[in-house]
């Protein structure tokens, strides 16, 4: 279980497209860090209240309002809590909405499934592998049209929904640890697996990593990559469709120590992910400078301190 709910945390991390080595530059204002105890956000020097213990951080922008909001998943009866757009705590919010889609042992994948530029209250499901993307619309799933369920994936899988391939909108994807290989669905995003066509298989991982896909260049590509504890190496695959041993272009960059939990965002707004790590055991962020040396070597790299300990980073870039 602690091992799934890690692997969630970087997904929906990665899923959405004081400064002690750098004098002068500030903490990224949307800094965050969700504490599951009492439910409090902490937002750059900001915090409110939104969500219980069980719950996990889920932001999005699921308004279309070009900014995302701050929301939980509730395991427990499956209902997504969409707080209000101000700063408020959500006992004060304006503008709460609770979606019922989910059930207990659920995993939020919140994106744009469809290509239209909005995003989709969905879940994967360990236990049978199914896909379920609700329809657009404030409706609990059971009175929502347009919903979809597809299957992809089995259980023990990670699910990865990226924009593999630029086609603007998510493919259905999971990464499998027990062989490291990607599952990336074919196109026809409503078909079941043995169905649908162009499906992708690709190796790169091994049993114990964490799949941090993302556009780690800047050059509007998502690449295949893990994060792996024991080592704290990056391991980012080339472009090509081929698996990582057969793979140009492949990256290994050194960057966290195990315990870390890797967040690799866009923190200034560069279009492109920065490789970094959130430390719990001291609450430090560990944000990587420029380029693909390792952290020793590296310039630039900055360490943010929010005197935030064991807490759960979230990404609202």
């Amino acid at each position: 279980m602690v091992r799934n709910r890690l692997y969630l945390l970087i997904v929906l991390s990665v899923v959405w497209t004081g400064a002690k080595s750098a004098p002068g530059v500030a903490a990224p204002q949307k800094l965050a860090t969700y504490q599951a105890t009492g439910g409090f956000w902490h937002i750059g020097d900001h915090r409110l209240q939104c969500g219980i213990a069980e719950d996990i951080p889920v932001p999005a922008d699921y308004f279309n309002e070009n900014s995302k909001r701050v929301a939980v998943f509730r395991p427990s009866n499956g209902f997504w809590y969409i707080k209000g757009p101000d700063n408020a705590d959500w006992a004060h919010s304006a503008g709460n909405v609770a979606i019922q889609c989910g059930t207990a042992g659920d995993i939020p994948v919140p994106g744009e499934y469809e290509g239209e530029k909005k995003v989709s209250i969905a879940v994967w499901r360990p236990s049978n592998g199914y896909w379920y993307i609700k329809g657009q619309g404030r409706q609990n799933w059971g009175a929502s049209s347009g919903n979809r369920a597809v299957h992809w994936g089995t259980n023990g899988d990670v699910p990865v929904p990226m924009d593999y391939f630029n086609e603007g909108r998510l493919r259905l994807a999971v990464w499998r640890p027990s062989n490291g290989v990607w599952y990336i669905k074919g196109r026809e995003g409503g078909k079941n697996l043995g169905i649908s066509k162009m499906n992708i298989a690709l190796q790169c991982g091994v049993n114990g990593d964490v799949p941090v896909p993302g556009d780690y260049f800047g050059d509007g590509i998502v690449r295949l990559a893990v994060w792996r504890p024991s080592n704290g190496v990056w391991y980012i695959k080339g472009t090509d469709i081929a698996d990582w041993g057969y793979s140009t272009g492949n990256v290994a960059v050194q960057c966290g120590v195990s315990g870390d939990i890797p967040v690799p965002y866009d923190f200034f707004g560069e279009g492109k992910l920065r490789i970094a790590v959130y430390r719990p055991s001291n609450g430090h962020w560990y944000i990587k400078g420029h380029g693909m040396k390792n952290w020793g070597s590296s310039t630039g790299n900055m360490v943010y301190y929010k005197g935030l300990k064991n807490q759960i980073p979230a990404n609202l870039f």
